[in-house]
């Protein structure tokens, strides 16, 4: 189907769980109701402490043989300011890493097809 860059906006929610009840597993389910499964990146585990919170997301998504259509999280903007903490707040100004896009306006700058993708692409066509 699609293996490109996209950014979408939607409510994190947890399909799996472990032995333990903790949330192992979600998805982003947008407006017009496509379910976007989370990879297991740096960025997509985040989203794990995020249950039932409006995000918007960047990434690559791909979808599998059997019809399942997932995202790999580069980067993501928390929605629902007013869940958050004061703590939790991320400062963006002095982020002088070169690990991705910080915002919108520099996704451009950001070279996705040198990102080492390990496993994840397993049992996706493009």
């Amino acid at each position: 189907m699609r293996n490109n860059i996209v950014t979408i906006q939607g409510v994190v929610g947890a399909v799996d769980w472990d032995a333990a009840g903790k949330v192992a597993m979600v998805s982003i389910l947008t407006k017009t109701d496509e379910e976007y499964l989370v990879v297991d990146n740096e960025e997509g585990n985040e989203l794990l402490a995020r249950e039932g919170e409006e995000v918007k997301a960047t990434g690559i998504v791909s979808e599998s043989e059997s019809n399942e259509i997932s995202l790999i999280v580069y980067t993501y903007e928390a929605l629902d300011d007013d869940l958050v903490g004061e703590d939790d707040k991320e400062d963006d100004s002095q982020d002088d890493d070169d690990d991705g896009p910080d915002d919108e306006d520099n996704e451009e700058d950001y070279d996705y097809k040198d990102y080492d993708y390990g496993d994840y692409n397993k049992g996706y066509k493009y």
